[in-house]
């Protein structure tokens, strides 16, 4: 299974410590979960967050963070839920 997310924040205003303030926040991730036999499997997971803020008392930020994991993933059966009526 491979899965993509992606959100953007976008901070300014009203909603900002400081009314001449920005902030624009990217958040990403993906992950691909592979069964490796039965209901076992492993999942490798990239999660990236970026901050771009500008506030007219605090100096420039511009941040970047990833992560990376690795798990191991008890699945449920395969047809997702799906049962057999007859």
């Amino acid at each position: 299974m491979l899965d993509f997310t992606g959100r953007e924040y976008y901070v300014t205003g009203i909603l900002s410590p400081e009314p001449q303030g920005r902030e624009n926040i990217m958040r990403g991730d993906a992950s691909f979960t592979f069964r490796l036999f039965d209901r076992h499997g492993v999942a490798l997971q990239y999660v990236v967050s970026h901050r771009d803020a500008s506030y007219p008392h605090i100096e420039y930020r511009n941040q970047t963070v990833g992560t990376v994991s690795l798990m191991y993933v008890l699945l449920g059966k395969s047809g997702f839920g799906a049962v057999d009526w007859r």
